[in-house]
């Protein structure tokens, strides 16, 4: 499913990292949180919003920390978080906007990132560095006044595996035309965390954790003030 761009585009170039999940995704309706992430960035900037992707973590359906990504979008001059997958995740037929254009105190609650995520503790070198040169983000200092809940028709959950054996006859035809592919390095692993094996929580302390939920308590206390 990653070299499809390969069979239908005219520009031969190498995509990046957010371009090539954010097309596989829009084309199939399958992926991670990085996925749509990626998604999100390209349609908003697409009508002209500036939007950056954000890694970090946040709490898993176990009740652990667990590796995430979600973006930043600036909105008539401000910044702010929104996280379309978990928003997706709790939807069940309505979006509630639990997880739209949000400030740094609202996300705080049930996200980390940047040099707060930092201090939590358990990232490699490499990884702070990173962070550091590119995922600080922005501060969002306000919350966008939340919209009335949305119904929404639940589309039943599309199957991988299909959607790879549909796509495979166009990629023989092409191949029988123009020749196998050659093989070609795609930047395709999530940052920060996709040399570590992508999304999990490895890389976390059970420390780190105890801080983490200790932060998490504290900002909750500070938004009911």
């Amino acid at each position: 499913m990653l070299d499809i761009w390969r069979i239908r585009s005219t520009d031969d170039s190498n995509p990046s990292y957010v371009e090539i999940r954010a097309c596989i995704f829009l084309l199939t309706g399958v992926g991670a949180c990085e996925d749509y992430a990626a998604a999100l960035i390209m349609l908003l900037e697409g009508m002209g919003i500036e939007a950056k992707y954000m890694p970090g973590v946040t709490w898993g359906c176990n009740g652990g920390l667990i590796y995430h990504a979600w973006i930043q979008a600036k909105v008539d001059g401000d910044w702010y978080h929104l996280d379309c997958e978990l928003e997706d995740g709790i939807s069940n037929g309505t979006v509630r906007y639990r997880y739209f254009m949000k400030s740094d105190l609202a996300m705080h609650a049930s996200h980390y990132w940047g040099q707060n995520f930092i201090e939590l503790g358990g990232l490699q070198p490499d990884q702070i560095e990173e962070i550091t040169d590119n995922y600080l983000g922005e501060n969002c200092l306000r919350d966008y006044p939340t919209p009335a809940a949305t119904e929404i028709a639940v589309t039943p959950r599309k199957d991988a595996d299909a959607i790879l054996a549909g796509l495979m006859p166009e990629l023989h035809e092409y191949e029988e035309i123009h020749g196998p592919l050659e093989y070609r390095e795609l930047d395709v692993l999530p940052p920060v965390f996709g040399r570590y094996g992508g999304y999990r929580t490895s890389g976390i302390t059970e420390e780190s954790d105890v801080i983490f939920r200790g932060s998490v308590a504290h900002n909750l206390v500070q938004m009911a003030d």
